[in-house]
């Protein structure tokens, strides 16, 4: 069988063996950040959109499985914010009910989790990783670029609810870029706010962009002693999840 929707990925550094679902034709998102991997969005809107059948999703991810045998986590990628795709909820039903010793996680930048039937659907999820780049609204914009309505004091708002109803395992990830969010004050307010935020996991990944360098050894070390009492789990320089 081709899989057009899933990638299956062998011993990965946070999840083990995983399958990957893909779920958008081209990136679908609220955001077009400058560091993306699957590249600029095609698709940026503010509304949930119907791509695939529940049940061409799920064939593959029970071929897979029947296949090459069980997985740790099945994980909803990078290529655009899976909570768009409108049968998010659904599918997530489905898999847990053909695979149920079987983790769900999912990335996610959050901007949306105020919509009650978004907030429900990422409440069922196993581990729920928020994107989080920068508190600070000017960095925000430059690095995240979403769209004119998305406020980030009432995004991190909004984060907050969730996480305080949320019972999974909860993660934030920062994409750390030389230049844009790698100040004193950006790392402060950061640390801020995740003191409330509470996060089980806290992963600090380094890129560089057309405009970017990496970041240097001796700012990885000043990272270190930045977090070094922070009250939740902080992997510094980790693969992005």
């Amino acid at each position: 069988m081709e899989y057009k929707h899933i990638k299956r990925i062998e011993d990965s550094e946070h999840f083990g063996t995983y399958l990957q679902i893909d779920l958008f034709k081209i990136k679908t998102c609220t955001f077009n950040c400058i560091h993306c991997r699957a590249g600029p969005t095609k698709n940026q809107i503010p509304q949930r959109v119907f791509i695939y059948p529940v049940n061409k999703i799920l064939k593959e991810v029970n071929d897979n499985i029947e296949r090459f045998g069980k997985v740790d986590y099945i994980k909803y990628s990078h290529r655009g914010d899976p909570t768009l795709y409108v049968l998010f909820g659904k599918l997530n039903k489905e898999i847990r009910a053909a695979h149920p010793d079987i983790k769900i996680a999912t990335c996610t930048n959050c901007s949306m989790v105020d919509r009650e039937d978004i907030f429900n659907e990422l409440s069922k999820v196993d581990l729920v990783i928020a994107g989080l780049d920068s508190v600070l609204n000017e960095e925000f914009q430059k690095i995240n670029q979403p769209l004119e309505k998305i406020n980030l004091e009432v995004l991190l708002q909004n984060l907050l609810h969730f996480r305080e109803n949320y019972n999974g395992r909860f993660w934030v990830n920062t994409v750390l870029l030389k230049d844009f969010n790698d100040s004193d004050q950006s790392i402060s307010a950061m640390k801020s706010y995740l003191q409330k935020l509470h996060p089980d996991n806290y992963l600090i990944t380094f890129e560089a962009t057309d405009t970017s360098e990496l970041i240097s050894q001796d700012f990885k070390i000043k990272l270190v002693k930045a977090f070094v009492d922070a009250p939740f789990d902080v992997q510094i320089g980790a693969d992005r999840p």
